[in-house]
């Protein structure tokens, strides 16, 4: 042999040979509504701020891009005025449903990472009650919907240095046994 050993990464659904903790349902969906819940109890508290009339007349006259915002903005403006009319707090339900799913996305990252009940809890209240995130999912902005695929991204790149720390760790503890 040449000194070199095969080595085996372990897969995205275990970590060190054990199978992921369970995802905290309950506890998420709590966090979920409350968040969801503060984000519609002000929705309609202080009319359109100026960015949002500009997304909404954007929804009227979908293209294939836009140089200050990505398509999907229009088209969920689009789709807003077709479900819910001129309704506000319609019209601002996407932005507040795109930060449930970040919030959700947070809460799987750390699972992933190999963290149980509490980790989870912990990173969907971190996520959800977050200033920035408060304040940005309560208006129709395209940073909303960009969050989740930041968050995404995150997770992913967060994901990988875990796995090259855990592969690093094996490979200096298969050297001393040799």
């Amino acid at each position: 042999m040449n000194g070199v050993a095969a080595v085996e990464l372990p897969s995205a659904r275990t970590l060190k040979g054990r199978a992921l903790p369970v995802v905290a349902l309950r506890p998420l969906l709590v966090v979920v509504i409350a968040k969801c819940a503060l984000n519609f109890a002000f929705a309609d508290r202080y009319g359109w701020q100026r960015d949002e009339l500009y997304y909404a007349v954007a929804g009227r006259h979908l293209q294939g891009g836009y140089v200050e915002f990505p398509p999907v903005t229009a088209l969920f403006s689009a789709l807003a005025r077709v479900v819910f009319g001129w309704s506000l707090v319609g019209f601002r339900a996407f932005a507040i449903l795109a930060g449930a799913a970040t919030i959700v996305l947070a809460a799987l990252v750390a699972r992933e990472l190999g963290g149980g009940r509490r980790a989870q809890v912990i990173a969907a209240v971190a996520v959800a009650f977050s200033p920035l995130l408060v304040a940005t999912n309560g208006l129709f902005q395209p940073v909303s919907f960009d969050q989740k695929r930041v968050a995404s991204a995150v997770g992913e790149g967060t994901m990988a240095i875990a796995f090259v720390h855990q592969y690093l760790r094996d490979a200096e503890a298969r050297s001393e046994h040799a």
